[in-house]
């Protein structure tokens, strides 16, 4: 069935697509943390 294969085919990009998309936001939310900590750092240091 084409039409099947399709929609799996369509359904499994999505979902690679979403993982990249968390992963991103993951690692964009770590980048903001370790600003954040600096600054702190920063702060108390100085």
């Amino acid at each position: 069935d084409r039409v099947a294969q399709e929609t799996l085919e369509e359904h499994d990009r999505a979902e690679a697509e979403a993982e990249a998309d968390a992963k991103a936001r993951a690692k964009a939310r770590k980048r903001m943390l370790d600003r954040l900590q600096d600054r702190l750092r920063d702060k108390f240091r100085g």
